[in-house]
């Protein structure tokens, strides 16, 4: 067998389930941190819909926040607002790690 058919050592490498997980983890909770209000770390991890939805509510969540700041003599705050999406997002970073364990296939502890 020749060079050209044989695969390097260096350019193959397989990933146990546990290095996936942690490679997974790092760039979720990077996506989590700069992207997670408008859902995108529900994208990379494989929740479509759910994604969705969490930007149509960051969106419309933010679009009312700016409306009721516009609006002073509502005496609506316009952090209320926010206040259910920041808890949505802080909540989805308790949850990455789950959701990462069953995309990558890797066995709970």
């Amino acid at each position: 067998m020749s060079n050209k058919q044989r695969p390097s050592s260096s350019t193959t490498t397989h990933q146990t389930p546990e290095q996936n997980l942690q490679d997974r983890l790092v760039t979720a909770y990077f996506v989590w941190i700069f992207l997670g209000l408008f859902g995108f770390h529900r994208f990379y991890l494989g929740y479509k819909i759910s994604g969705l939805v969490m930007a149509i509510v960051s969106c419309l969540s933010l679009a009312f926040g700016l409306f009721f700041y516009q609006l002073k003599g509502l005496g609506v705050p316009p952090w209320i607002t926010l206040v259910p999406i920041l808890l949505w997002w802080v909540i989805d970073g308790c949850l990455i790690p789950q959701w990462a364990k069953r995309v990558t296939g890797a066995q709970p502890n």
